[in-house]
């Protein structure tokens, strides 16, 4: 169920595609990745590496996670 709004994309693009006999391709770049886990992740658009091709670098240390909402909440010990 919630890929169903992807599905919904893909076959609008394959309807017309072949209605058009055109070659129209899905941006898949604004759909959101989730981990649930704790703490949760979520990616939405390019990877890093991707990022590092374009020259768009931003240094996050994933180590240190105190920051994070549900570290606070959870008050987990940050060593």
């Amino acid at each position: 169920m919630k890929l169903t709004p992807v599905a919904n994309i893909e076959g609008d693009a394959a309807a017309f595609n072949t209605a058009n006999r055109n070659n129209r391709k899905i941006d898949y770049s604004a759909i959101p990745t989730v981990v649930f886990s704790l703490p949760p992740l979520v990616m939405v658009g390019d990877t890093e590496e991707e990022d590092r091709k374009k020259g768009r670098v931003f240094m996050v240390n994933p180590e240190d996670s105190s920051s994070w909402y549900n570290s606070r909440r959870k008050r987990h010990n940050h060593s």
